[in-house]
């Protein structure tokens, strides 16, 4: 009986391992060139002015400014009360099973 040093499934999982490491050690400097190129070409090219202009004071066309609100803004109200669910939870499992309440204390 010949033995093996290694079987196929390990072989297997080596070769697929260093083909990660590979493709990881070949797109990270790619990717890391291509992003500092893109910084610095971004920082020193152009610049883009940024006019900041009150659109209600000095409309432009095409431009629709809503401004108008309610006199009355909507409000959910209501009263809180604290109440224990026990018993009325007891009541509606007794009720449920049509069992009676044999000792009055439980409810």
């Amino acid at each position: 009986m010949e033995t093996q040093l290694f079987s196929k499934e390990e072989n297997l999982s080596f070769w697929k391992n260093l083909f990660l490491v590979a493709v990881f050690f070949t797109i990270t400097p790619i990717t890391l060139g291509v992003s500092l190129f893109s910084l610095f070409s971004l920082k020193s090219g152009s610049t883009v002015n940024v006019v900041s202009a009150n659109l209600i004071s000095s409309p432009q066309s095409g431009v629709k400014v809503y401004a108008s609100l309610p006199s009355k803004l909507p409000s959910v109200g209501g009263e809180i009360v604290s109440e224990d669910a026990r018993p009325e939870i007891v009541r509606q499992y007794l009720e449920s099973y049509s069992s009676q309440n044999h000792s009055p204390g439980i409810l």
